[in-house]
């Protein structure tokens, strides 16, 4: 269910963001999207952004669905992530071909379901409730034809219960 909100929540922007675009600004800018799985030792995520891409700058907004596992406790968190995005590219080469990658977010987690724990200071009863995160992911991307690229990344994440926790994202953005 809050799968599907999160996409028709997206859609909705995007939509929203079309339909009032300047005739003159159209030549300017234009749509991306991106399909992204982030994973660390302690929680993994799956997330999709849209955004307005002006030349190799992309900036937008993400969400998706992520669970985090609690050290050697079979605790479970589920959570949605909502965020505002920031994105460069730096192409590399006459071709354009290689991409330097940097990407950078800010937003909240909406943790709506944490289950089956006995580790100390997790509280089972504490959900539903937000916290902040931040992310850092410089890496390379590969430009397979026009502005649609495949990318690797490794990822410094940081939320509001912890220190930067390192990760690596593996994501396609398509670029319109």
């Amino acid at each position: 269910m809050i799968k599907k909100k999160t996409l028709c929540s997206l859609a909705a922007i995007l939509v929203t963001v079309l339909l009032h675009a300047q005739p003159e600004e159209a030549g300017r800018w234009s749509p991306e999207f991106s399909a992204k799985a982030y994973l660390s030792i302690f929680h993994g995520s799956y997330e999709i952004t849209a955004g307005a891409r002006i030349d190799d700058f992309v900036f937008g907004l993400g969400s998706g669905y992520g669970r985090e596992y609690w050290d050697a406790y079979p605790a479970h968190v589920q959570k949605v992530p909502l965020y505002v995005f920031s994105r460069q590219y730096i192409p590399l080469g006459q071709k354009r071909r290689f991409l330097l990658f940097a990407e950078a977010t800010l937003g909240g987690e909406y943790v709506y379901k944490i289950s089956g724990s006995s580790q100390p200071g997790l509280d089972l009863k504490a959900a539903p409730y937000w916290n902040w995160r931040a992310s850092l992911t410089p890496g390379i991307a590969l430009r397979l034809f026009g502005n649609t690229s495949l990318y690797l990344a490794p990822t410094l994440e940081m939320t509001s219960f912890s220190s930067f926790i390192p990760g690596v994202t593996l994501g396609v953005n398509v670029g319109l």
